[in-house]
């Protein structure tokens, strides 16, 4: 027996898209909220860390870890934010990767 797609699957799977989307959007929102609470040293403080961890990431060696870049990356447009948060964990994540 072979399966048949409904008719309305492409509309079904643009609004499951959408509804992913949403669902990142809430999500960055959340975390939004959560650093506009801290001070503006403290914002700075953690744009910095998140800034110098995520571009050493994306300065990793692309034959060893373009995999991971491109995961992250993708991982990220879709509203996970999954980079590492400072340089330790950075550090840390291409030798468990």
């Amino acid at each position: 027996m072979t399966s048949r797609k409904p008719s309305n699957y492409g509309k079904l799977s643009s609004i499951s898209t959408v509804a992913q989307l949403l669902s990142g959007l809430g999500q960055f929102w959340l975390s939004m909220r959560m650093v506009l609470n801290k001070t503006k040293a403290q914002r700075e403080e953690i744009a910095t860390k998140e800034t110098s961890a995520m571009l050493m990431i994306h300065g990793a060696d692309p034959t060893n870890y373009g995999t991971l870049v491109a995961e992250l990356s993708n991982q990220f447009v879709k509203g996970k934010d999954e980079y590492p948060k400072n340089m330790s964990s950075t550090a840390t994540m291409p030798e468990l990767y």
